[in-house]
C-alpha cells in the first residue's frame, strides 16, 4: 500500500506517540518503504509524514546503506528510534517530502548513536556520521512534530516561513 504524503501545514505533522503492536508497526513500515520508493530522491520518511501519528517509525536510506549490488536502494526500518549520544556539528542542506521542493540549511549533530527496534523486534544500536546522521535527525524531528525550519534561528525561521508560505501559496 502506498500512502499519501502529508504536506505542511497539515496538523497531522504533530508529534507521534507509539500505540501499535509489533505486527502493525512492521506492516506500516513496509508500506512506508513502498511509499518512499515512489520518490527517487527521497532518503527518509517518518510515520507522521504519511498521517500515522500512533507509531514512532522512520525509514532511512543512507549513504552506507543506499545502493546494493543490483543498484537498488536498501532501506532500514527504525521503530522507536532514540538518539542516545551525539557529538560535533555540521551544516546540512535538506529537503523534505512534506514541504514540496523547499530546501533549507540547518545545523545538525555530526555523529549519532541511535537505538531502535528493527523489523524483527530486535534492539539495535548503530552509529551514524555525516549525511546519515542528518537524515536520521531530520526524520526523528518529524516524530517530534518538527520540520526543517524549526531548527533555524528565530530570525531565519521567520524569513524561511514567509518564503515557504509564498511557495506553497498559503
Amino acid at each position: 500500500m502506498i500512502y499519501d504524503i502529508v504536506e505542511f501545514p497539515n496538523l497531522s505533522l504533530d508529534p507521534a506517540t507509539h500505540g501499535v503492536d509489533f505486527d502493525e508497526a512492521v506492516s506500516i513500515a513496509k508500506n512506508m518503504i513502498e511509499t518512499l520508493k515512489t520518490f527517487p530522491s527521497g532518503v527518509g520518511l517518518a510515520s507522521p509524514q504519511v498521517g500515522i501519528n500512533n507509531a514512532r517509525i522512520i525509514i532511512v536510506c543512507t549513504e552506507s546503506m543506499a545502493i546494493s549490488l543490483d543498484n537498488k536502494k536498501d532501506y532500514t526500518i527504525m521503530i522507536l528510534p532514540e538518539i542516545v549520544e551525539s557529538v560535533g556539528q555540521q551544516k546540512s542542506i535538506e529537503g523534505c517530502l512534506s514541504l514540496g521542493r523547499y530546501t533549507g540549511s540547518v545545523t545538525r549533530k555530526k555523529e549519532l548513536t541511535v537505538t531502535y527496534m528493527n523489523e524483527h523486534w530486535q534492539k539495535v544500536t548503530s552509529k551514524f556520521i555525516g549525511f546519515e546522521a542528518s537524515i536520521i535527525q531530520h526524520e526523528i524531528d518529524h516524530l517530534d512534530g518538527k520540520i526543517i525550519i524549526d531548527n533555524m534561528s528565530k530570525l531565519k525561521m521567520n524569513k524561511e516561513m514567509a518564503k515557504l508560505k509564498k511557495k506553497l501559496k498559503l
